[in-house]
């Protein structure tokens, strides 16, 4: 799905639709550093989307879950 994804942004960089589905494969692939360049570039054309405000809490969930907790030292 992202290489069809990245085919329409080649042609069209400003696809919503293209952008909306890379970040959603970007994260189920775990590459959430990516899904975030495309998620936020959407944003930037449509801030009031749905759609987008609801796979940034999932990005931002799965970011949360995947930083590793530094425990201090005693």
């Amino acid at each position: 799905c992202f290489r069809a994804c990245r085919d329409a942004l080649i042609i069209d960089p400003t696809n919503l639709k293209a952008l909306f589905r890379a970040s959603v494969s970007l994260r189920s692939l775990n590459r959430l550093d990516e899904a975030e360049k495309y998620l936020r570039k959407a944003l930037q054309i449509d801030p009031d989307n749905r759609d987008l405000q609801a796979e940034k809490t999932k990005l931002d969930e799965a970011s949360s879950k995947k930083k590793p907790l530094i425990k201090a030292e005693e």
